[in-house]
């Protein structure tokens, strides 16, 4: 058996054990930055988690389609993050670091806080065009705030940013799971902009 190969042996750092990313045409990248929580840090360990946990899946032989991803995927490791810079600067990072993958790949990003989420908007509308994006966006909260208690940005204003800045189409925008408390103006922006929310209430 080659290492990483077992699923308690943790011998890769890499999602399923996959290869390094080469020339592969789907590629995991984390997204290592938790610099904007206001609750409980360590997402920045969120991409190293899913990769550990992902060993579990053994083969990646999917039980039903009988397919695995293994032969076209590759792992592109971490970005690096200037992690003690403001918002601004890593969000700068991300989005120049995706945009170079996705000029390669099809890309999957483990995060990292739901700050991230707009720069790899962002550069995902400057990849495929001119028409605004569509969003199927699976949370228990909105992040539809207009800002972050008192800062403009945050982990819980991107939803309200990607639809302000027109990287993503209201009509298009799907909000699934949504159970937190918050003003009206929030908790509904995507339903007022001509999106759909189904809460959990509703799913349940």
């Amino acid at each position: 058996m080659a290492m990483g190969q077992f699923a308690y042996a943790n011998n890769s750092n890499r999602f399923l054990g996959c290869a390094p990313l080469a020339d592969q045409p789907f590629a995991v990248a984390g997204v290592p930055f938790d610099g904007v929580v206001t609750n409980r840090p360590g997402a920045r360990f969120g991409p190293q988690a899913i990769r550990a946990a992902s060993l579990m899946l053994c083969d990646g032989i999917h039980p039903v389609f009988n397919v695995s991803p293994l032969e076209h995927l590759g792992d592109a490791l971490d970005m690096r993050l200037p992690n003690a810079s403001p918002l601004p600067e890593v969000r700068r990072h991300i989005e120049a670091q995706a945009a170079a993958l996705m000029a390669q790949h099809h890309c999957v990003f483990l995060g990292g806080d739901h700050s991230v989420t707009l720069s790899l908007l962002r550069a995902a509308k400057a990849r495929h065009g001119r028409e605004p994006l569509a969003l199927v966006h699976f949370d228990a909260h909105c992040d539809t705030w207009s800002d972050h208690f008192g800062e403009p940005s945050g982990h819980g204003t991107w939803t309200y940013e990607a639809l302000q800045e027109g990287l993503v189409s209201a009509a298009h925008t799907v909000q699934i799971g949504i159970r937190s408390s918050g003003e009206r103006a929030a908790r509904e922006y995507v339903a007022d902009q001509g999106g759909q929310i189904f809460t959990a209430r509703a799913l349940r």
